[in-house]
Parts: C-alpha cells; structure tokens; sequence
C-alpha cells in the first residue's frame, strides 16, 4: 500500500472531483475517529515497494500487506479507510478461489 499520494493516477479527475474525493475520504476517517489522511510525497509512497523488493526478508513479507515499509497490522475496523489490513484479506482459501474465478472468467490458467 503506497498511501495517499498524488501522483498522475488522478489526472483526468477534474479539480472538483478530486476535492470531492479527499473530502469523502476526509470525512469517514473522521466519522471513524481516524486522523486525517496525509499526502506523501511520490518517493515518500514508493518506498514500502522498493523495501519489499530491495531491503525486506523475503521469507516474512511473502503473502503479506505492506504499508510504510512494513508488515501491516491486521485492524478490523469497518471503516475502509482504516489503515491496516482486514483479516479476510489474509485468507488463503479466499484468495484461491478469487484467482480460480478471475482465470474462469479469462479463459485462461497461469498456474
């Protein structure tokens, strides 16, 4: 998870859809008691995906939500702008049956 940061992902939002946007975002991160959300710089969001790939064990990250250069904390919290990872993300037999269903709908096996 890079985080909030404004890259060129947004770029034909207009200024008020992306206004609206960090608002919705703004006000269910309040609504759940969570601080607002901060930019970060470009750099500053890649850096958990050059740790992973340059710096993390391997061994501890595999199969795991990164966020800020580590291994993201499993948080349950309904709000889904909570940091951390919801605990159905980390189902195993979930994740199989979403890749079996995603090849069905390709025609297609990678595995």
């Amino acid at each position: 998870m890079p985080g909030n940061s404004l890259s060129d992902l947004p770029r034909h939002f207009s200024q008020e859809e992306l206004q609206g946007l960090f608002e919705t975002v703004g006000n269910a991160r309040a609504e759940a008691g969570l601080p607002p959300a901060e930019l970060k710089e470009i750099a500053q969001a890649a850096a958990t995906s050059v740790w992973a790939a340059v710096v993390a064990d391997q061994a501890g990250i595999g199969g795991q939500y990164l966020e800020d250069c580590a291994v993201a904390p499993v948080n349950d919290t309904p709000n889904p702008f909570a940091d951390g990872v919801r605990s159905y993300a980390l189902d195993a037999d979930k994740a199989e049956q979403l890749w079996a269903k995603s090849e069905a709908l390709i025609d297609a096996v990678f595995w």
